[in-house]
């Protein structure tokens, strides 16, 4: 890094490659302590921060790259004025609850650690912009994660998540979405309401054998990366999770996999079984002139999608259009809505 201007020397300090076990004595005792803004100390040998790093009273920028940090004082979140926090490549498995105090945090960036979870208390991260965990070992992300409103860009590629919570479509900033190499399944159903929406990237997801309709109602061009997504078989070991539904069309035959949230509970259940409730209700409505081989008559709006949309998802919004038409299937859709999960 260049050396600033002497004039910023106090509020500017770069401690780089210094190969640095700990943060200098001189630096915590000074007067000057409190009136550092940014402190970058990229590729030394720290294990964690002292306590008595609250004294950084004015830090906005906070930069810990390539270290050997296994965790992070709770003392971090006396850090008011802090706007950016990069902590990326380290030996971190969690982030301190206190998290939650750094009421002016907008980049949060914490790529290549072992991160099992993201803390609960990020949902009050009120000012957060950019969200960055790629390479970790998350499996879910928090409902609360919804509450980002005004988050913008979220990275969570290389991780082990199966899905979103259905809070992120509540993200009305939101402008791009990338969870590449993950073990996705499904994506939210309102995933593509999302106004602000124009990149979604889900590349090397090879159980996501779907993109939700929603996706190609939006009014914006949104940018896909769905390389490499789909898969003709299962692996051995989901065989108990996830429910397998062969659709027969015309002219081709086609497989989807059910969502996680309707396969799990009901993985003894057939499919014929899951789709009993619905047939009550549509089984005088003449055949889909799309499909000759499912009983549940699919929606018109499947030969727009990308991939097969999940049976639950085209079932329900071929219900809607008969409650639209028949306002007496009022009574139907709450009998449907107590059999669905």
């Amino acid at each position: 890094m260049v050396d600033p201007p002497s004039n910023q020397m106090c509020s500017i300090i770069s401690l780089n490659y210094k190969g640095l076990d700990e943060l200098p004595p001189s630096m915590l005792n000074s007067h000057l302590t409190a009136q550092i803004q940014q402190l970058y100390m990229k590729s030394n040998r720290l294990t964690t921060l002292p306590e008595s790093v609250h004294q950084f009273l004015s830090l906005k920028v906070l930069y810990l790259q390539n270290n050997r940090i296994e965790f992070l004082p709770e003392t971090i979140g006396a850090l008011k004025n802090l706007e950016l926090l990069d902590v990326s490549f380290n030996y971190l498995d969690s982030l301190p609850q206190e998290i939650k105090h750094l009421q002016k945090l907008k980049r949060l960036y914490a790529f290549s650690n072992r991160l099992k979870e993201l803390p609960k208390s990020i949902e009050d991260l009120q000012n957060l912009e950019v969200l960055g965990v790629m390479k970790n070992e998350i499996y879910s992300l928090p409902s609360g994660i919804g509450r980002l409103k005004k988050l913008v860009e979220m990275n969570v590629d290389s991780n082990h998540l199966t899905g979103f919570p259905r809070e992120l479509c509540n993200l009305q900033c939101l402008k791009e979405l990338s969870a590449s190499n993950n073990n996705l399944i499904t994506l939210p159903l309102d995933l593509g309401r999302i106004p602000t929406l124009v990149n979604v990237f889900v590349d090397n997801n090879p159980l996501l054998n779907w993109l939700p309709l929603s996706l190609k109602s939006t009014t914006c061009k949104i940018n896909f990366g769905i390389n490499r997504c789909g898969t003709d078989a299962l692996p051995e070991h989901t065989g108990r999770i996830y429910q397998k539904v062969n659709i027969r069309w015309k002219n081709s035959e086609t497989s989807i996999i059910l969502p996680e949230e309707i396969s799990h509970p009901m993985s003894p259940v057939t499919p014929e079984v899951l789709s009993l409730p619905l047939l009550h209700g549509i089984q005088r409505r003449s055949p889909s002139t799309d499909c000759s081989g499912v009983t549940i008559n699919l929606s018109q709006d499947a030969k727009f999608t990308f991939r097969v949309p999940p049976l639950l998802e085209l079932s329900l919004r071929s219900c809607y259009n008969q409650y639209e038409t028949n306002k007496t299937m009022a009574g139907f859709y709450e009998k449907l809505a107590d059999h669905v999960p």
